[in-house]
């Protein structure tokens, strides 16, 4: 009896192994998928793949069971002598073998690619990453005159994601194409390679990057939206989520935030990805069963995650894909509070409250389930004097990110004031950040019956008076109902506490007033900020400008003035050659100069200005205005 035998009276020959031991061997290494399968044989089409792939697995498994020198040995011997010669067994191994430098035409690619693989790509965050191979697919297509030919092969792998609908790990079944190259190419210069082509003496230390990289992954994106610094190369998201064509290098902190299961085929340069059809074969996983689900534990698993990960950027309210490599523990300054130029007794209650909220210790005492939740605090005075610094001291001592909200625009866009105010406010509670409206007077300011009528009585195209009017009124009517329901910390600053809508006041808990700085606040500012990074002197010019400071606080400037000199004075600075680019006494009094100037003009200007009694009169329309 044969121990094989070849039938080529098909459309493509096929090889039926029938020895007892070899065909024992190869249901246990070759996944069933792989061939057909009887009781007593296997059988394989050409070329023959997965016989050449697995054969040096199947020869070490006869070798622990059988002699060497036995007639079932000589039976295996005898099918590599065959496909040596049928199939190019020979060359090909010859070409692939990595201390040969390893080089693959494209009709042998079939040869590259082993089932269950790491196979390794490069993506746009210049980071390695692995997937794992299931299968080759040719991709048909017309290629000039010709119809029906192969123009590119599939490569279909598998790697692990996070959906956060199902707050669950699971495999996701991709695939990307390499198209038709002439001649032959060195392995490793494909857009999407088997991992053995790496380097050995790299390749343990790569996976042990990918393992504790994929641990760091697993761990972040599990978790509820968290603050993060970042320092490294980002791609933007627009706002369909789709990710931009360039890189760039983002700052600052970032708020972890997974709201959708993140696609690579933005990821990936040169390589077209798309989602296999099906499901991944179980049988070719076995590595991966249901309850890895919610927690990963193997050191393969955590090999096949993600290198990247999406967030919120904060100073510029942009998402972004950022490495995970990169991410480091938020810097929370809780003690910036104590360097705050304001009463101890309002710091106390500041921090006291906010902490109490942090804790969820506030009660909402409404009737109606989820109303009332929030903590709405409004900082009123003048410009200048530490509102906005005060938001930042809260957010830092809170242990928070500080997401600023801008009115300008809310009411600048074009779509829904409504959806984009209802977003922000739910955005800043999934992220469990703090919200500031800084300026809220356009939102704060109490309305009229006038401007109701005037809203609602003005018929045909809108005049651009009446449309400011509708804007302004729904910002307020959506706002209000957004307060009712917002279980986060709201911050609002302005310097119009006297025109606030009374429907504002009763859903505020916290008022805090400033008052014009005295001169011994501003004495502070001055300490404060020459005793920061913001100027760089010698320690000799800074004790001279230190003796200074009760001079240049008799100077009626707020603390943004007060920090902008100190700026001013870093530039001229940088061009003084004689004082060695360091800051001195001269440069902040000529600073000072300039400042009061300008602030002498300013002055003089708003003698001359009108209707300014009310933020939104400049818009109102003349009283000779028709509304019919």
């Amino acid at each position: 009896m044969f121990a094989f035998c070849l039938d080529d009276s098909g459309k493509k020959s096929e090889i039926k192994i029938t020895s007892p031991v070899l065909v024992e061997v190869i249901k246990e290494i070759v996944p069933l998928s792989f061939f057909e399968s009887t009781p007593d044989s296997v059988t394989f089409q050409e070329p023959y793949a997965h016989l050449f792939q697995y054969s040096k697995d199947i020869h070490k498994a006869l070798e622990s069971r059988i002699s060497p020198h036995s007639d079932q040995f000589r039976d295996f011997r005898t099918l590599i002598s065959f496909l040596e010669s049928h199939v190019r067994y020979g060359i090909i191994w010859k070409s692939l073998d990595r201390d040969n430098q390893g080089v693959v035409s494209f009709e042998n690619l079939w040869a590259v690619f082993r089932v269950g693989e790491p196979i390794v790509v490069q993506d746009r965050l210049e980071e390695k990453r692995l997937f794992k191979f299931t299968r080759l697919e040719d991709s048909i297509g017309d290629m000039g005159h010709q119809k029906d030919f192969c123009v590119a092969v599939e490569v279909h792998f598998w790697h692990i994601v996070w959906s956060p609908g199902k707050k669950r790990f699971c495999q996701k079944s991709q695939y990307s194409k390499i198209p038709r190259f002439a001649g032959h190419r060195k392995v490793t210069s494909l857009p999407i390679y088997p991992l053995r082509y790496e380097d050995q003496a790299t390749t343990d230390p790569l996976l042990m990057k990918l393992q504790a990289r994929g641990r760091k992954w697993a761990d972040l994106i599990s978790k509820p939206p968290t603050c993060f610094e970042y320092s490294g190369h980002a791609i933007s998201e627009d706002e369909d989520g789709r990710l931009t064509p360039n890189l760039t290098h983002l700052e600052g902190r970032v708020i972890l935030d997974q709201k959708d299961t993140m696609s690579i085929s933005s990821l990936i340069e040169d390589i077209e990805f798309h989602n296999s059809s099906g499901e991944v074969d179980e049988k070719l996983n076995d590595s991966w069963n249901t309850s890895q689900a919610s927690k990963l534990s193997s050191p393969e698993h955590f090999q096949l995650c993600p290198p990247q990960i999406s967030c919120y950027h904060v100073s510029s309210g942009k998402r972004y894909v950022v490495s995970v490599t990169n991410l480091q523990p938020a810097r929370w300054s809780e003690t910036a509070i104590n360097q705050l130029i304001l009463d101890n007794d309002k710091k106390d209650m500041l921090t006291s409250i906010v902490s109490s909220q942090n804790n969820n210790q506030i009660k909402s005492g409404d009737i109606i389930e989820n109303k009332g939740r929030g903590l709405t605090i409004v900082l009123h005075g003048p410009s200048g004097v530490g509102k906005t610094l005060t938001a930042e001291c809260i957010a830092e001592h809170a242990k928070r990110p500080l997401i600023p909200l801008s009115v300008g625009d809310l009411v600048a866009m074009e779509d829904s004031i409504e959806d984009r105010l209802t977003e922000a406010f739910a955005n800043a509670s999934r992220l469990g950040a703090i919200l500031l409206l800084d300026e809220a007077d356009v939102v704060l300011e109490a309305r009229s019956f006038e401007d109701v009528r005037r809203n609602g009585i003005v018929s045909g195209p809108q005049q651009p008076h009446s449309y400011v009017f509708s804007q302004r009124l729904t910002l307020q009517i959506v706002f209000l109902r957004q307060l009712e329901y917002y279980s986060g910390i709201l911050v609002l600053t302005t310097n119009r506490i006297n025109s606030m809508d009374p429907a504002f006041q009763s859903r505020i808990q916290v008022a805090i007033a400033y008052s014009e700085l005295s001169t011994k606040q501003r004495e502070g500012i001055w300490g404060s900020l020459l005793n920061s990074n913001l100027i760089d002197s010698t320690e000799s010019d800074k004790a001279i400008i230190e003796d200074h400071i009760p001079q240049l606080a008799q100077y009626p400037l707020n603390g943004r003035q007060i920090r902008n000199t100190l700026k001013l004075s870093a530039i001229m600075a940088a061009a003084d050659l004689v004082s060695d680019r360091k800051v001195q006494v001269k440069h902040i009094e000529k600073a000072l100069r300039d400042a009061l100037q300008f602030q002498e003009c300013l002055e003089a200007g708003k003698k001359d200005m009108k209707n300014r009694n009310r933020v939104w009169k400049p818009f109102a329309p003349s009283q000779s205005q028709n509304y019919v």
